[in-house]
This record gives C-alpha cells, structure tokens and sequence, in this order.
C-alpha cells in the first residue's frame, strides 16, 4: 500500500492515487508541472512548476504553498528529514536549497551547463552505514 503522485504538464493538475488506483486527491496547480515528489514524512507533495519558475508544496489538507526558485525548476530531491528541498533548474545550472518550512530559498549554487535530475545520497557515519 502506498500512494501515486503524478503531475499533468499540458494540464497542471496534480492528483494522488492510492495503490488500488482511486484519486485521494488532487490540486489545479498550472505553471507547468514537470516533476512531483513525495516528502518522507508523505504529507507533503512537492510538484516543479517550470512555466511559472516556481515548485509548489502542497499537503492533502489543502495547504499550499508556491515559491519561486526562477528558472526552469526541474529534478527534485528532499533530504531526510524533509526540511530542505534541492531543486535542480534546468535553464540556468543551478541547484536552489529551498527550507520548506518558512517556503525560502536558502542557498543556490552554480552546477554547470543544466541541472535536470537531482539525487541527494545520505552521508555515512564513519562508524558504518
């Protein structure tokens, strides 16, 4: 059991599914959707709107919140504690640091040429996995 987010570009809808395919949920977002991404607390549903330069983070309980990270927001990568969110921008080859409490952008940094997919890989204790 589980649930399925998926994002409609042309429509801009986001929708969740649970494991039997039955919508939970769905919110109109626009701007593009191109990526979605589940927080790993699973309450929040973190969405790359490219055509409004912005990802949005929305909760089923109808929380929502837009930032704007500029660009073309592409990949998405949360870290484990779901606090921070990198957000690849395929326009500009960067990575934004978004702190999804307060909804800002933390840090940016320059990765080259494009920034599609992002993947965070937790740090090893030293002490082990």
């Amino acid at each position: 059991s589980g649930e399925i987010a998926t994002a409609g570009a042309l429509g801009g809808v986001l929708q969740v599914f649970d494991a039997a395919a039955r919508q939970r949920w769905s919110a109109h977002l626009g701007g593009r959707p191109v990526r979605v991404l589940f927080a790993p607390d699973g309450a929040t549903v973190a969405a790359s709107l490219s055509a409004a330069h912005s990802i949005a983070l929305v909760r089923a309980d109808g929380g929502r919140r837009l930032v704007v990270v500029g660009g073309a927001p592409d990949g998405l990568a949360f870290d484990a504690t779901g606090q921070l969110l990198f957000v690849g921008d395929l326009a500009l080859g960067r990575v934004s640091v978004v702190d999804v409490a307060s909804g800002t952008v933390r840090h940016r940094f320059d990765v080259g040429e494009s920034a599609g997919a992002v993947m965070l890989i937790a740090a090893r204790s030293p002490h082990g996995p």
